[in-house]
């Protein structure tokens, strides 16, 4: 579970250990196999800037949408190819953006072209004109697809290793030398070992595989750090920027309803209750994270090998999420482990209406983890992320306020807006049952 990634599952020692070989195996496998940095002759410095022209994976995603609506509405920004799965791209495009609240008729720009391919595959799916013609215009990669299986085991992502080596392979192709942005996820330091390694996870490629051992979809984060690193270091320009959890925007409120934490607060409205952690919240709302998006590629420096995107004034979990109970009614916030007691009794007696208002008993293992996470809480010194390098390149993410009440409320009135949560209806309807 990063803070933004939640596991379903959580691995002992003995399985953490064996994990750990399996990721050490596929960083050498994958090392041998990078591309040459630079396949073609670099255009020279010294001639007039090109247009921006970015190639965008994952766009019809969660935090795609905001990018591609960050990248259309950016004058520097002169072209952007989508890439995602078929079919009905165009189609599963405007239906995100309207999901987001986001102008849907930016996919018919002509700022934008629509790509349909496969990042799990080598050469994605894509034909020679096509791939050549990218290899001759982009300028930023910005890599944002993934397998999001948690429980998956590593081998699975594979696929999805070789495609991104696909890209990096674009990049080093391309005259202009082009910049590959790698999305991460903090949840490579989901087990990080404060007695051994202290409490701030550097802002670098870490070289721990135990701390990312137990959900394929974490090691395989991990597993690309570690690529990413030693492709950096033989001349490519690459970056991994590392995210905590996002959350719903400043702007609008949106925040969709199919991600875990408002599957979380559905839930806890219909338990009656939130739960509560003795930890720090690092979340950073998806609107900050697209204009920090535009400041890393319109940086005038090269930028970092890495860079870890936190909030740099962290809430408490005890603020936020007092704040949301309020907005919520005054549903009141309980130790986690209490919270999670009623779910339980509550899984034991469900009935299908009980999985529609308390949507958590679908994946009621993760919320089983989260507890567990919760006993490794340190009051009072809570793991830390430097992101020194992260807010140097981005004034967007040096200003960014602290979460606000005011962010809590527009997030809750999305989410009844959306009839996600019913204010009208009783809080607490299954209390007479547990």
């Amino acid at each position: 579970m990063h803070r933004s990634d939640n596991p379903s599952s959580i691995r002992g020692n003995g399985a953490q250990k064996f994990a750990s070989t399996d990721i050490g195996i596929m960083i050498e496998k994958w090392s041998s196999l990078l591309p040459p940095a630079s396949l073609v002759p670099r255009q020279s410095s010294t001639l007039e800037p090109i247009e921006i022209v970015v190639l965008l994976t994952g766009s019809t995603g969660a935090l795609g949408a905001d990018f591609l609506d960050a990248l259309v509405r950016d004058d520097r920004v002169g072209h952007i190819y989508t890439l995602n799965r078929a079919p009905s791209v165009v189609d599963r495009q405007r239906a995100a953006l309207n999901l987001r609240e986001l102008d849907p008729e930016i996919v018919s720009s002509d700022k934008v072209t629509s790509l349909e391919g496969d990042v799990s595959r080598a050469g994605l799916g894509l034909n020679t004109h096509i791939l050549n013609k990218l290899k001759q215009s982009v300028t930023h990669i910005i890599h944002n697809a993934w397998l999001v299986r948690f429980i998956a085991p590593l081998s699975e992502f594979e696929g999805y290793i070789e495609g991104a080596f696909s890209l990096l392979d674009i990049a080093a192709s391309s005259p202009h030398g082009a910049q590959f942005i790698y999305t991460s996820s903090v949840g490579i330091a989901h087990f990080w070992d404060f007695e051994k390694h202290g409490s701030v996870v550097p802002e670098e490629a870490h070289e721990f595989p135990e701390a990312s051992s137990g959900l394929g979809y974490i090691e395989s984060k991990y597993v690309m750090e570690r690529l990413l690193d030693r492709a950096a270091q033989i001349g490519h320009r690459a970056s991994v920027l590392r995210l905590g959890q996002i959350c719903g925007s400043t702007e609008t409120g949106v925040w969709p309803t199919s991600e875990w934490i408002p599957i979380m607060i559905k839930t806890s409205f219909a338990l009656g209750c939130l739960p509560l952690r003795d930890t720090d919240l690092l979340w950073v709302p998806d609107n900050i994270l697209a204009g920090a998006l535009l400041d890393y590629i319109t940086a005038s420096e090269p930028l970092p090998d890495l860079m870890t995107f936190v909030h740099p004034q962290p809430s408490t979990w005890s603020k936020v999420f007092n704040d949301i109970g309020a907005a919520l009614g005054g549903i009141p916030v309980v130790p986690i482990t209490d919270w999670m007691a009623k779910l339980e009794a509550l899984a034991k007696i469900a009935t299908a209406e009980d999985y529609r208002r308390a949507p958590a008993l679908k994946i009621l293992p993760l919320f089983r983890a989260m507890v567990e996470d919760s006993r490794r809480d340190r009051p009072g010194k809570p793991l830390q992320f430097a992101s020194d390098k992260a807010r140097r390149f981005s004034p967007t993410l040096r200003n960014v306020p602290p979460i606000q009440h005011e962010h809590a409320r527009a997030w809750v009135r999305y989410w009844e807006k959306q009839g996600f949560i019913q204010p009208n209806k009783p809080v607490n309807p299954t209390q007479s049952r547990l």
